[in-house]
């Protein structure tokens, strides 16, 4: 194993760079995406139905973006700790923080997807809209995303041992 990080290193403090520069714009375009719609919920009018339909519309999709973007641009984040943690030389003592505590961030994101559905739900429900033809839909990607964010909340929990023993075993 340290023969192949010794011939890659460059490639993967790349990517390592990369997946966290990728994750922190993620981060930005989100909170961008929050405080527009804050924004927008200031400047318009709450006694008009139309524009509070289309605020109602806006909060639903910035939900849903929120939902989508924020778990992916936090596992970016922690693939990027995860590369230079591996390819250290042993100048990083300690497990970064998003490593040490990603298994729980992981079922905590188990949580969020389970949520999604119902909060898109309740928007489109106040939006008087037909909900029945994406109930299958979010019903399946609802199990799909709580069963990969536990097993890679699992995964990451054993593997951070795996490679802390082999790193003091060098």
């Amino acid at each position: 194993m340290n023969n192949f990080i010794e011939q890659n290193k460059k490639w993967l403090k790349f990517y390592s760079i990369a997946s966290g520069t990728l994750g922190w714009l993620m981060i930005i375009f989100v909170c961008i995406l929050f405080l527009s719609l804050v924004w927008l919920s200031w400047t318009m009018s709450w006694g008009v139905l139309e524009e509070r339909r289309i605020l109602l519309l806006s909060f639903g999709a910035v939900i849903e973006k929120i939902f989508g973007w924020l778990p992916v641009s936090i596992i970016l984040l922690g693939i990027g700790q995860l590369l230079k943690y591996i390819y250290d030389d042993g100048h990083t003592i300690t497990i970064p923080w998003l490593l040490r505590n990603g298994a729980k961030l992981f079922y905590l994101f188990a949580v969020l997807a389970f949520l999604r559905p119902f909060i898109i739900y309740s928007y489109q429900h106040m939006m008087h809209m037909n909900f029945e033809v994406k109930v299958i839909t979010s019903i399946c990607f609802l199990f799909a995303n709580v069963l990969i964010f536990i097993g890679l909340g699992n995964i990451l929990k054993r593997l951070l041992p795996i490679i802390e023993e082999h790193k003091s075993l060098v």
